[in-house]
């Protein structure tokens, strides 16, 4: 084999790994999401994708933490919910039958109110997964 077909192959082994490395960190796909602290600051239409069939979903309107009027309906434009807290019955959504998540109008999801989620200020939103 001459130098620049080890190269060439070589080359393709690199992005051949790259591509696998990427694919496997993407957070777009529902099966990569492990846990419910996955699901934060996700639209919940994004959310759903994630969460299994036969689960029991409950959706909490927390727009009061935004001081905005709770005003959430089921299904309807989960595009402009965003999640601020999520808990499941088991450690990794898929295994759950039990999801709930605490949601605000996504126009409300300000860099602010990301820092009060991470800061895990929204965690008492949900409560039905515990034990």
């Amino acid at each position: 084999m001459r130098v620049t077909d080890r190269r060439q192959v070589a080359t393709a082994v690199v992005v051949i790994a790259l591509l696998l490395f990427a694919s496997a960190c993407s957070t777009d796909a529902p099966s990569s999401y492990r846990g419910p602290s996955d699901l934060l600051g996700l639209a919940l239409e994004t959310a759903r994708s994630s969460f299994p069939e036969d689960a029991t979903v409950l959706i909490q309107d927390v727009s009061p933490v935004v001081e905005l009027d709770a005003s959430y309906q089921d299904g309807v434009a989960d595009d402009r919910w965003t999640v601020v807290s999520a808990c499941s019955s088991a450690d990794l959504i898929a295994d759950s039958d039990l999801v709930e998540v605490a949601v605000i109008p996504s126009g409300a999801f300000t860099p602010a109110v990301e820092e009060r989620m991470n800061d895990g200020e929204f965690r008492d939103a949900v409560t039905s997964c515990e034990g």
